[in-house]
This record gives C-alpha cells, structure tokens and sequence, in this order.
C-alpha cells in the first residue's frame, strides 16, 4: 500500500508546476496589458508627418521578392511591385526565386515581359536553398542598388503609393508624385480584384512628376514596417479567427512598442529597410527559421530603432487552411527559440536600459508561454484530481489572492476585443470569431511547445516549410476561394495524434471532476478539450493528402 506521504509529496510537487507555469503566464499577460496602457496613452495622437527640405532628392530604392513555390500568387506580386508610383530610375525589382515548379517560368516570363516596358526587374536564382529566404535576400542584396530595400513576400499586394507612404519616415519627403488619372484608376482597379494576377500592361513606366525635396534621413530609423491588412480575412471561421490573433500584434503590440521606443521586430514583409542598418548589423543570416526577428534585434542591440506605421496596411493572404496556419506557427516558435539562444545573451550584455532589455526579452521570448500552458494542461486536472480524493491527507489551499492570475490571465482577450473595435469592426463580428480564436489558441499550444523545444536543443538549423498561398483574395470579388492543388497541401504529423489523445485526456478528466462535484476545475479541462479536439479534427482532413517531395 501507498503511504500517505506519497501523495502529499506528488501533490505538492504537482502543485508547485502549476503555481509556477501560473505565474509565468501572468507575467507574459501582465506584458501585454502594459503594452495595452502604452497603446492608449501613446499611440492614439496622429504623429507629425515629416517637413520637407529642398536639398534631397528621392532615394534609390531595390523591392525584393522572394519567391518559392507560389504558381497561384508569383504574378501577381510581381505585378503589384512593378506598378509603384516611384521614379523609374531610381526603381530596382528583384525576383529572388528558389522555386522547384513551374513558379520559375512564371515569374520569369512576368520578368521579361516588365523588362520589355522598360521596368529595372531581374529574375535571380540560385542553385540550392541555402539559407532559405535569409539566404535570398541576402543573395540578392549582393547586386542591390538601391540604399532602401523594401521586402515583400509572394502572397502580398502592395498598394501603388506604398514606397511614397513608408520612405517619409526614414526622413523621405515629397509631394505627391503625379500619376495620369487614367493610368491611377486602372492600377487601382486591377491591384484591388486580387484574385488574379494583376494584369501584365499595368508594369508600363508611370508619367511621374519630377524627383522632389527631401529630408535629412535620420540615422536612427533602421527599418519601417506596416500594418498587415488581409485580403482573405473573411473567408471562414479560420481565417477570421487568425487575424483577430494577429490583430493583437499589429495593431496594439506593435504600434505601442514603437511609440516608446522599445526593441521591435521587423514582421518579415510589408515593410522598408536601410540598406546601412542591414549591413551595420550583420545582414542575413539563415542560422534561425525566423531571420526577421533576428536581424530587428541585431539591429536594435547595435543601436538602430524600427518605426511601425498603423495606417498604411499591407493587404497579404491569410494560410488558407487551419493545417497550414499551424506548420506556420511552428516555424515561428522553433525559430523564436533559436533566436533566445542567439540573441538574448548579446541583448544582456549591450548598453540597451534595462527596461528596453526587460521588454525585448519578454517580446522575444513569447512562445514560451506556450510551455507553461502545456504544464497547466497535464498538471491541473491531475491536482485538482488529487485535491478532491481523500488521498491526500493535507492539501494546500492557496491564498485568496492567487485567484487574480486568472483575470490576469484574460489580458490577451482584452487586447484582441480593443483591437477588433480600434478597426471600426462589429461586435457581433468579434462574438462569433473569438470562440475559433481561443480554440486555436490553446490548441496549437502543443504543437508550439514542440516546435519550441526543438528549436532550443537544435538552435541552428531546421527546414523553412513555407506557407502555401492560394491566391485568394477578398470575398466580395469571390464568392468561392481558390484552392490548392495536392502538392501545395500539407500533410498532418504525430502532432495531431498528440493533440487527440490530449482532447481525450482533457476530455476525461472534465467528466471526473464533474463526478467528484468540482465544476470550477472541470471548467479549464473543458476548454482544453475542446481546443485539442477542435485542432486535431480541423487539421486531420489532410491526413491522406500525399506530400510532394520538395514539402518533406
């Protein structure tokens, strides 16, 4: 027989995980709500646009585009950035193209027939995906002419006065530059049904007006980045659950970090380098998945600020499918955890105040959080279990207090209610989206926490999966989504498995405490349940969907 003592050192042990994992999480949430604070104190005043000055002329400014396997999307990007309003001759497009599929001889063909209206458009390519997309990039900066580097990726449709709206900030200025009406309506119409590709005549050179004054550029503003907007928000209840997620990010996280000056990331695309800054911090590297976060913080550490602009938006494809938007959260938690081993011990030791060190180590470090929930997961019901049986001879009752980590804990919910409403949205929209939204979010927490501690044991390295796109684009131009051919589909893994035999557990150890007459901790098991349960069946639909190679 089992002492009693037993038990109580288990629960203890068992209790003392939860309390942690709790309070971990509180921390995290506490982050977010000061965030919060700093958006509604700071980020509400329309910030002063730049003044010209007669001196400086308009900078010479390179688009990349890196592309891999994006038949349904690659014309249409190229399209978009061939159709900037920007002085012709100070206008270089690179197509940085690492597709295996018939994605090359499309964008080549888009290449060649933007060269013969006389765009500066090359078509790059390389004999292996070295260094994955950090490895294009920095390939084609190598043949780079412009001091700017304005960086989209291939599901992105860039409005024609993007660079006119961005370049400003970096000290930029000018009036705007003149487009024939005819000309302007026709970019206008064909950028907006973006469920095709943008029609090749749109790339002929624009009548501009002549290069006008500019600012002094600051040699502080490294990099500008964008709010992503999306062009397929509304097509399911995924979609719309992922981009009240990211909502969160871009439209508090972001602005709030940029309003205090606080280390911010660059988000990959949608957005504007200097051409000085990448260089002064060390270019592209491919040792992480998530080479955005590492340059934004070796830039920060060295010195250099980011500037997030909320109201120009950067219109991009949501993942078309709830398996997709997982692969990609993964990637981003894996590579998150590499750049903590990378970065976190050069950001402790630079001339950063300690309270910029303290808000960048908690911004870089958010994945984390998704360790503590596993915790919760596997640790509460089994607590609560022994709490109410009689095999614990002297439970510990936490003080009254503890129970505020759970409003705490609701902070995140918060920020994506404020969010939803600071974009005029309906609140009837937010009821029906935010039960999808909380799903997801908990039940991608074990595929995260994986992805995660891969990144930690293995922190160089892992293959970039890119997130197949589809060309989908706003609802009201399509009342039916495109979608995906096999080999643009990916295939669920062990992952899923893990994540039912998780709703089963959850599941069970709801209708136990509902048994034992403790409904209050049956609640947490419940929800669990229902996020595992809903992932796995929303993600096993692609179960018997055979992976094409280049995907392995």
């Amino acid at each position: 027989m089992i002492s009693p003592l037993v038990f109580d050192t288990l629960f203890t042990l068992l209790l003392t995980i939860q309390v942690i994992a709790t309070l971990m999480l509180s921390i995290y949430a506490l982050h977010e709500g000061a965030l919060l604070l700093i958006y509604w104190r700071k980020t509400r005043r329309t910030p002063p646009s730049p003044q010209p000055n007669d001196q400086y002329p308009w900078p010479a400014v390179t688009i990349q585009l890196p592309l891999y396997n994006e038949r349904y999307v690659a014309e249409r990007v190229i399209a978009a950035a061939c159709a900037q309003h920007y002085p012709l001759d100070r206008l270089q497009i690179q197509v940085l193209d690492d597709s295996t599929d018939v994605t090359r001889t499309l964008a080549r063909d888009a290449v060649r027939a933007a060269q013969a209206r006389g765009v500066n458009i090359s078509h790059i390519t390389r004999p292996t995906r070295a260094g994955y997309k950090a490895g294009a990039l920095a390939n084609g900066l190598h043949s780079a002419s412009g001091d700017f580097i304005a960086i989209f990726d291939a599901d992105f449709v860039p409005a024609p006065d993007f660079l006119q709206k961005v370049l400003p900030h970096f000290g930029v200025e000018s009036r705007e530059l003149k487009v024939e009406s005819s000309q302007k309506s026709v970019v206008s119409s064909q950028i907006k049904s973006t469920n095709q590709p943008i029609n090749q005549s749109t790339c002929h050179p624009l009548t501009l007006s002549p290069p006008h004054p500019v600012t002094p550029s600051s040699p502080k503003i490294g990099f500008v980045q964008t709010r992503w907007a999306y062009l397929n928000r509304e097509q399911d209840a995924v979609t719309r659950a992922q981009a009240l997620m990211l909502d969160m990010h871009f439209v508090i996280e972001q602005p709030a970090r940029s309003a205090m000056g606080l280390l911010m990331n660059f988000n990959g695309s949608g957005g504007v380098w200097r051409r000085e800054c990448i260089e002064d911090a060390g270019g592209w590297q491919g040792d992480t998945l998530t080479e955005d976060l590492d340059l934004s913080y070796r830039a920060g550490i060295r010195g250099w600020q980011g500037r997030y602009l909320a109201d120009v938006a950067a219109p991009s494809e949501l993942p078309a499918s709830l398996l997709a938007f997982k692969r990609q959260q993964a990637r981003w938690a894996r590579g998150t955890a590499q750049c903590i081993r990378k970065l976190i011990p050069q950001l402790l030791r630079s001339p950063v105040s300690p309270i910029r060190k303290l808000a960048g180590a908690l911004h870089i470090s958010g994945y984390v959080i998704h360790l503590f929930i596993m915790m919760l997961v596997l640790v509460g019901p089994v607590v609560a279990l022994l709490r109410n049986s009689s095999l614990v001879a002297h439970p510990i009752t936490l003080p009254a207090w503890f129970g505020l980590t759970n409003l705490v804990g609701a902070l995140p919910l918060l920020l994506m209610c404020v969010a939803h409403q600071a974009q005029g949205r309906r609140w009837r929209d937010l009821v029906r989206t935010l039960p999808t939204a909380v799903m997801c979010g908990i039940g991608l927490s074990f595929s995260d926490a994986a992805a995660f501690l891969a990144g930690w044991v293995a922190p160089h390295g892992g293959e970039f999966v890119r997130t197949p796109k589809s060309g989908n684009g706003d609802h009201v131009s399509r009342k039916q989504p495109l979608s995906p051919s096999a080999d643009y589909v990916f295939t669920s893994d062990w992952t899923s498995k893990a994540e039912l035999g998780l709703a089963f557990y959850s599941f069970g150890a709801c209708l136990w405490l509902l048994w034992l007459g403790d409904g209050v901790a049956a609640l947490p098991s419940l929800l669990y349940a229902i996020g595992f349960g809903g992932l796995a069946f929303g993600t096993g639909q692609f179960a018997h969907t055979p992976a094409p190679a280049h995907q392995v």
